[in-house]
């Protein structure tokens, strides 16, 4: 018993030697994927766009290139008066039309261009009642708003780039709001556009 244990072990340990050596293993598989309908979640130009176009305008058609494919990427433009401080509710709404809750999040943030005499801060509203928007402006300590705003100073400087994340129920929505400052423009760099580009991050709860 103990030789023929003995030999059978040797005999593995040769076979398993030879195998990792030689044997090659090749697994394929195949993915077949289409595009459905239109997403469940989507952004749309909020009230403070319709009360007030001349302060802020919504566009949720221009097309940029991801890895060779065109997708479309809302843009909010924002037009400050020298010396003004504008704070916004509801400039943009994202709503939730799938069918389970969403964990949503503004991050990834960037800012491009000229910033001289701009300041920006975007809020996360915390209220998701369908079609409804926080009574409150946004502001530290208003429970109606996540207390870490997306905020870029007037050096271009993200100073935060990620807000926290507000649970979304299926059918409900979510406001952002904006608090714009401007000073004064100066002259040829000076009176540039500053932008800034953020993803609206969306996981299921």
């Amino acid at each position: 018993m103990g030789r023929r244990a003995a030999v059978v072990a040797g005999a593995v340990l040769t076979f398993a030697g030879t195998a990792s050596a030689n044997v090659l293993i090749q697994n394929r598989q195949a993915v077949d994927f289409s595009v459905s309908g239109p997403p469940c979640m989507i952004k749309v130009a909020g009230e403070d766009v319709a009360s007030f176009p001349d302060g802020f305008a919504f566009d949720p058609t221009p097309v940029v290139d991801e890895n060779g494919v065109d997708v479309t990427r809302e843009a909010i433009t924002i037009r400050g008066v020298e010396g003004d401080i504008v704070t916004a509710d509801e400039v943009q709404v994202i709503e939730n039309n799938c069918t389970v809750p969403l964990d949503i999040r503004i991050t990834d943030t960037l800012a491009t261009g000229d910033w001289t005499g701009k300041h920006l801060q975007v809020w996360l509203g915390t209220t998701t009642n369908a079609g409804a928007y926080p009574v409150a402006t946004p502001d530290p300590n208003a429970t109606q708003w996540d207390q870490t705003p997306i905020v870029i100073d007037s050096t271009g400087a993200v100073v935060n780039g990620t807000t926290g994340t507000i649970t979304v129920p299926a059918g409900a929505s979510l406001p952002v709001g904006m608090i714009v400052t401007t000073g004064a423009p100066g002259s040829g760099a000076d009176a540039a556009s500053g932008s800034a580009t953020w993803t609206v991050a969306a996981e299921t709860s």
